[in-house]
């Protein structure tokens, strides 16, 4: 939705018209009227009408909005009895000018032009006023559905965050077990990685390079478990310089190819991860072995889920998200449209 124009800039608009519509009142009636009555005539007669435009304002908003409809129409043709009667008083009887310049009386016409002008400000009030109150309801209930959308994204963000500090808890627990010198280390690498999950996790936006960081960051704190070397290769193709992304988008993905990795037990086990970047693309890949006796909470597990959720919800039609099992192996591919 287009941002709402300042009270400032309305208020302006609503002097220029009415500014208008006071010079073509006074330029109509000059010939007839001399500049001075017909200022005076102007003045009064479009103060009458200005003053019934912004009433009817509240007329909508405390009757018609509140489907107080007869009320609502009793009050109008009051008003408007009550504003034509004054004046056509005025015009014909206040402003009353010599015989000779007198061009008006008190006719059916007379009358009827002031029903007419009273009616057609009634109208565009009513116009306006509508529209306003239907582009005030938009608003809200764009803001409630996004303090909703929110909501869940957080409620989901909750979930991934201790589910990924358990796994890297066991992974600390696994160390100190055996008294590894790692451990002070992996205590560092988890307790940056908590910080950024937190701080930056709450965030709507982060820059990329630092979703990256922690990425490299997760990678280093998984392998420093294991004395042997892990196969696990992360490649980065594309300037991440300005680019942003919602935080913690990336880190379940990493975790997920190492949940269902069977690193432990699998001398075969392999991470390959990938992230590309192409004028505002971004392609993230990962791919691993498959372990077929972890199917506690179905391949994925939580964390895809959420993903799958989170991504509708900020990057609705911008984004495709597809999983694959194929031959032991099990892949994931999530294409984002950041522009």
């Amino acid at each position: 939705m287009t941002k709402e124009p300042s009270k400032y800039i309305i208020l302006g608009l609503h002097l220029v018209v009415w500014l208008f519509l006071f010079v073509v009142s006074v330029s109509i009636q000059l010939r007839d009227y001399g500049f001075e009555n017909s200022f005076l005539r102007a003045i009064v007669n479009l103060s009458t009408i200005a003053g019934l435009f912004y009433i009817h304002f509240y007329l909508i908003d405390y009757l018609f909005e509140k489907k107080r409809y007869v009320l609502y129409a009793i009050t109008v043709i009051l008003i408007i009895g009550i504003t034509t009667i004054g004046r056509v008083y005025f015009n014909e009887e206040m402003m009353r000018l010599p015989v000779d310049q007198i061009i008006i009386d008190r006719t059916l016409s007379v009358w009827l032009f002031g029903v007419v002008t009273c009616f057609a400000a009634l109208v565009v009030s009513f116009l306006y006023q509508m529209i306003k109150n239907r582009y005030a309801k938009e608003r809200l209930h764009l803001e409630i559905i996004n303090q909703q959308n929110e909501a869940k994204i957080q409620y989901l963000k909750a979930q991934i965050n201790p589910h990924f500090l358990f796994n890297s808890l066991n992974n600390i627990y696994s160390l100190s077990v055996i008294k590894s010198d790692q451990t002070p280390d992996m205590v560092l690498k988890l307790s940056s990685l908590l910080r950024y999950a937190i701080y930056e996790g709450e965030k709507k936006k982060v820059p990329l390079i630092r979703e990256v960081e922690q990425i490299k960051e997760f990678i280093a704190l998984f392998e420093m478990k294991s004395e042997e070397k892990l196969n696990v290769d992360f490649l980065v193709e594309g300037s991440m310089a300005d680019v942003e992304i919602e935080p913690m988008l990336l880190i379940p993905l990493v975790e997920n190819c190492f949940k269902h990795g069977n690193f432990e037990q699998n001398p075969a086990a392999f991470a390959e991860i990938k992230l590309e970047l192409n004028q505002g693309k971004l392609s993230f890949s990962t791919k691993n072995i498959m372990d077929t006796n972890q199917q506690k909470d179905e391949v994925g597990g939580v964390g895809l889920s959420n993903i799958r959720k989170r991504l509708d919800l900020n990057y609705p039609d911008r984004h495709t998200f597809a999983t694959k099992s194929d031959d032991g192996l099990f892949m994931v591919h999530l294409s984002l449209n950041l522009n």
